[in-house]
């Protein structure tokens, strides 16, 4: 796959840039809707929350925008891609003795040009722009913890272990659970 993506790197980095400008809008977002309750709705202050209120619609906009050009780009590169597994793939298979056609079925080869290729399309549609705004939220809301309360940035940090074996152990028990279910479904 990092041979297919490697043709698409300037794509990817323009991706990545608007992923970072979307979770930017919705960190200072949120902190603009904390600064709000807190100076301007508390207060009475009109005048005040209506500046917060357009600056908030112009991040919100930009972000909308950035969203919109960012699953653009995702899907020109998810279908590049396809398009280029499928050719390499049927260039492949004509290279193929006759006898490798006699030892295996249509269907399963059929299933392979169709099937496959569209779960790495599918993979690559949803999964790598989720990376990319995951990685900016994290590092984001670090960042902002780290500058609104210290305290709260470690408290954060140190749950982070906890979670991950709670969701490891999560997994452990569904895999259990689902195995004996498949099981008992055969017995």
């Amino acid at each position: 796959m990092i041979g297919y993506m490697n043709e698409k790197k300037k794509y990817l980095v323009v991706t990545f840039l608007l992923c970072t400008v979307t979770a930017l809008a919705g960190i200072i977002g949120n902190r603009l809707n904390g600064l709000a309750v807190d100076n301007y709705i508390v207060t009475g202050n009109l005048k005040g929350l209506l500046t917060i209120y357009m600056i908030l619609v112009s991040l919100y906009l930009v972000s909308v925008v950035s969203t919109y050009i960012q699953n653009r780009l995702m899907v020109r590169i998810a279908q590049s891609t396809s398009s280029d597994i499928r050719m390499d793939l049927y260039r492949n298979i004509h290279m193929l003795p006759i006898k490798y056609f006699d030892m295996h079925s249509r269907g399963d080869l059929m299933s392979r040009l169709t099937n496959d290729v569209d779960n790495i399309n599918m993979t690559l549609l949803q999964n790598i722009t989720q990376l990319f705004s995951g990685v900016v939220n994290i590092v984001g809301m670090l960042i902002a913890m780290a500058i609104l309360c210290t305290p709260l940035l470690f408290v954060g940090l140190l749950t982070l272990p906890l979670m991950f074996l709670l969701t490891k152990v999560s997994r452990w028990y569904y895999r259990i659970h689902l195995y004996s279910w498949k099981v008992s479904a055969k017995i």
